[in-house]
């Protein structure tokens, strides 16, 4: 396996060897690289090496003993680099390949044919004998096959001048097709430069690649070797953008697809935004958007968009907790601060089989448990949970009829906020007036609004006419103050007619559990009718103009909460709305 490996590495030995700086003492660690097409000079580490030697006799040196394994693929212009942190101590790059079958490419089918001449089992023509010149007479002969066989055999070793073949100019590469300037275009006097090699052609100042190999181009002022490759010689970044925070950096990765490294050139299109500096390190500026460019010196480019805004710092979830059945979907809405931030939130579940959520925070029950949600910053990894049940949910709607109850009210109010409560507030007109506060707060809080007449007035003793103005003018109040409308209505006492039913444009809405906290004015006793009317689907009738029954409410509330009774209470809208259903105006409705 061993000579194997070493036959491989001499049939890409004519090298051409560059100096890229100046030797340097060994101070750190030394990496040798090998950049091949299509991958990363990142992840094309071939070893780790601390050289005793000079770095450009310790290379040649690792030619030499066969440790440069190459694989199926490898072409002309695959590039060896020892490097010392970022600084090239010295390279060598691949411009003879062992294209031994003529097909444009090194493979397994080479390296069965150079294994064949040597075993002497068949003999190579000229145009196929593209091995290294071994013996330095200038030729590519079966002299240099043998002399491999020799070396592959232990019974010879090669000079380091043997190694390195003549002098090469400096390289250059090109694409099928492609052209460079090279010499006069046809000045007067001006000889012809001389072209070595199939691989361009030159005419009036100008090299065209034509087909895949090597020219050597030289006048008696300049000479230049041509690497003519079929790849698309590109550079990309590796990912398509950025977002950062100000003052923040990153280096940016690349990906080249290009046989022989070169200087990667960056910058800005907008340094207030972004800056970049020659080895690709982002640094955000000020807020805004900018393109960041890489162009390689063959005029290969690539782009990529870096955002700089303010990350999230905070994000609040309109509930710590929630509640569903199995089946049934809710929505989480985040918020984030600073609040002019755009950064994408992500939304995970702890436990997908209980209850799942996508990326607009809509949670859908599948199985009875509990599960935290999480809503997280994509950049900033700020989050905010929600306990999340999936039970079998009592879902109930609280009423209050006759108010606003002034300060009661307000009361109330603090205590459906306490206990993560909505409830619907059927309201009397004439009390809008001189309780606009209340009324915007009922709205704000996500409450619904209902209409129960202008002074409580029995629709059965009113016209089609009068009821009409009555509502119209309850409307009006009601937007007037809170930017708002009723949604739905009660009747005054419940007492209603066909004439109501037809001239009211909205779902009538009844009970169907009457605590009668207006008769007895016993907190206990609503505490107690609240409890009991705990069923899927009851709307309870209640009075927020009664101290008693305030209390007995909060009473009922607490112990809901205090006991964690799978209980929810929801507008009666959302209650009607169940199943996908819609409430219709004109109906009466006792449940849900």
């Amino acid at each position: 396996m061993k000579k194997i490996k070493i036959w491989i590495a001499l049939c890409f030995s004519l090298l051409l060897f560059v100096k890229i700086a100046p030797t340097a003492e060994a101070a750190s660690e030394i990496q040798l690289h090998t950049a091949y097409y299509g991958v990363n000079r990142e992840d094309a580490l071939v070893g780790k090496v601390m050289p005793q030697t000079k770095p450009e006799e310790f290379l040649r040196q690792f030619v030499a003993n066969g440790q440069l394994h190459l694989t199926n693929g490898v072409k002309t212009g695959s590039r060896l680099e020892l490097l010392q942190g970022d600084k090239v101590l010295d390279s060598l790059t691949l411009v003879v390949q062992g294209d031994c079958n003529g097909d444009g490419g090194f493979s397994v089918t080479d390296m069965l044919m150079v294994k064949s001449v040597l075993l002497e089992q068949q003999s190579l023509s000229g145009a196929k004998a593209q091995a290294a010149d071994l013996s330095g007479d200038g030729k590519v002969t079966i002299t240099d096959f043998l002399q491999m066989k020799s070396i592959v055999l232990k019974q010879k070793k090669l000079s380091t001048q043997q190694l390195s073949g003549t002098a090469l100019p400096p390289c250059r590469v090109l694409p099928l097709g492609g052209t460079m300037p090279f010499g006069s275009a046809g000045a007067t006097g001006a000889a012809a430069p001389v072209v070595e090699g199939n691989a361009v052609t030159w005419e009036k100042g100008i090299l065209r690649a034509v087909n895949l190999g090597t020219s050597r181009v030289y006048t008696g002022e300049e000479s230049v070797l041509v690497v003519v490759t079929e790849l698309p010689q590109s550079v990309s970044f590796t990912q398509k953008s950025l977002v950062l925070n100000p003052g923040a950096s990153q280096k940016l990765g690349l990906e080249y697809r290009y046989p022989v490294y070169t200087a990667a050139k960056f910058g800005s299109s907008d340094p207030k935004v972004v800056t970049v500096d020659a080895a690709g390190t982002v640094k955000a500026v000020g807020v805004g958007t900018a393109a960041v460019t890489v162009t390689l010196d063959n005029g290969a480019s690539a782009s990529m968009t870096v955002q700089v805004m303010p990350l999230l710092e905070k994000i609040t979830l309109n509930t710590s907790s929630m509640k569903l059945k199995p089946g049934t979907t809710k929505t989480l809405t985040a918020k984030g601060y600073p609040e002019n931030t755009r950064e994408p939130l992500e939304w995970t579940s702890s436990d997908p089989a209980i209850a799942t959520v996508d990326g607009n925070g809509v949670v859908r029950g599948v199985s009875y448990g509990t599960v935290t949600i999480t809503c997280t910053g994509k950049y900033s990894r700020v989050s905010a949970s929600c306990k999340i049940k999936v039970c079998n949910l009592v879902q109930v709607a609280l009423t209050f009829d006759d108010g606003p109850g002034g300060s009661k009210t307000t009361e109330l109010l603090d205590a459906l906020q306490k206990y993560n409560v909505k409830a619907t507030f059927f309201l009397v007109g004439n009390r809008i007036g001189y309780s606009e506060s209340i009324v915007k707060r009922i709205a704000a809080e996500g409450h619904e609004l209902g209409y129960h007449s202008w002074a409580h007035g029995y629709f059965t003793d009113m016209s089609a006419a009068e009821i009409k103005q009555d509502y119209e003018t309850f409307q009006k109040a009601l937007y007037e103050a809170c930017n708002a409308q009723a949604t739905v209505y009660r009747s005054p006492g419940g007492a209603y007619n066909k004439t109501s039913l037809k001239t009211i444009p909205l779902p009538h809405v009844l009970w169907s559990v009457d605590t009668l906290d207006w008769q007895h004015r016993d907190p206990a006793k609503v505490k107690q009718n609240i409890l009991e009317g705990l069923k899927d689907g009851r709307i309870i009738l209640l009075h927020d103009i009664h101290q008693t029954t305030i209390e007995g409410t909060i009473a009922a509330l607490k112990y809901i909460h205090e006991k964690d009774l799978d209980v929810e209470f929801v507008t009666v809208t959302q209650l009607l709305s169940r199943g996908g259903k819609t409430p219709v105006a004109g109906e009466t409705y006792y449940s849900g």
